[in-house]
């Protein structure tokens, strides 16, 4: 164990730079005669293309969903504005009719009598808001699946963590493996099943990585204590 730790320590210090230039030769002596850590040192490696990839996923789902509430907010705005040009034209509408009908030589009572309630009239404007009240409403499609826990996803040790996936995914196996690289938890999904419960206490207060076996996309949880 203390031998794993040292040599995940030193392919740490070789992929940052800042081993010495006898340290670099021996690293790479090692690697070619030495397959475990060889093996080791190419995990590390994927490990780190992945995670990339996957805080690049993690920031164009930000962008996404910043450029969708934009246009709902632009939507609202167009749709108040629309509102406000429609009573605008009814009020000016109204206001000719009254001219119209002050000009008349009818009667005040015909024309109090011919008028409609004033009750009638502000109803009939409820009416016509309603009817634009849920122009903004967006209904979620059934058929739209999502991975589940992603990034934004906060974790307890005591949760029971639930993974979730689109059901069109073929068989394979979900893999979750810690800051190291190393594989903490293998589950076989059977055909059909969009979910798999990890029931609390399995993974301990930390940094975590989850994906199926032969993707290469990584997506990061973190389990803390509170």
């Amino acid at each position: 164990m203390k031998k794993s730790e040292n040599d995940f320590q030193l392919i740490e210090r070789f992929l940052d730079g800042t081993l010495s230039d006898q340290e670099n030769k021996d690293f790479h002596a090692r690697a070619e005669s030495d397959p475990e850590f060889a093996q080791a040192l190419s995990e590390r490696k994927l490990l780190q293309k992945t995670y990339t990839e996957a805080t690049k996923r993690i920031e164009l789902k930000k962008q996404v969903s910043s450029v969708i509430a934009d246009e709902k907010r632009k939507s609202a705005f167009r749709q108040k504005v629309w509102l406000a040009a429609a009573s605008l034209i009814v009020l000016a509408t109204v206001g000719s009719l009254l001219i119209y009908n002050a000009r008349s030589n009818k009667s005040e009572s015909q024309y109090a009598k011919e008028q409609p309630s004033r009750d009638r009239a502000i109803e009939g404007k409820q009416n016509k808001m309603n009817e634009y009240g849920n122009m903004d409403v967006v209904v979620r499609k059934e058929s739209v699946d999502d991975f589940f826990p992603d990034e934004f996803t906060p974790l307890k040790a005591n949760d029971t963590i639930c993974f979730k996936w689109p059901s069109a995914m073929s068989l394979r196996y979900l893999t979750i493996y810690n800051n190291k690289g190393e594989l903490v938890k293998k589950v076989t999904i059977k055909k059909k099943v969009k979910e798999y419960v990890l029931l609390p206490g399995v993974l301990k207060p930390g940094i975590y990585y989850w994906k199926f076996m032969n993707d290469s996309t990584l997506i990061r949880i973190t389990v803390s204590n509170q």
